[in-house]
């Protein structure tokens, strides 16, 4: 859930909501540039989630470097990025108040839970 928050897509994409703010980068841009702005995202995207797994899927041992390396790296990228498509596509757009309340309770409650399991080595 952080992947889609970083990024900006739903449900966390309040700063590009359309029909509630007629001002902003979205509505000069037309065209090739708004083109540009888009592809962006998607890059930030990729990127994140990449990272993700370079990250916290280093570990995944087939016995290979090139499977380790490649193959099975390509496999979870395309699951999680099918899994942030699948959000973004059957969740509607968050508001302020919810966006603030999921990230105060939810994340720093995990963050708090995984700086004590770092703490005992787990």
């Amino acid at each position: 859930m952080v992947i889609p928050g970083e990024c900006g897509t739903h449900p966390f994409d309040t700063t590009e909501a359309e029909t509630e703010i007629a001002e902003g980068l979205l509505a000069e841009y037309s065209g090739a540039p708004l083109g540009v702005f888009r592809l962006c995202h998607a890059v930030k995207l990729v990127t994140m989630i990449t990272l993700f797994v370079a990250l916290f899927f280093g570990g995944i041992a087939t016995g290979s470097a090139i499977l380790n390396a490649v193959i099975i790296a390509l496999v979870i990228i395309v699951v999680l990025f099918l899994s942030v498509a699948l959000l973004h596509a059957s969740t509607a757009r968050l508001k302020i108040n919810q966006i603030f309340g999921f990230y105060w309770t939810v994340v720093t409650f995990l963050a708090a839970l995984s700086l004590v399991l770092a703490w005992f080595g787990l």
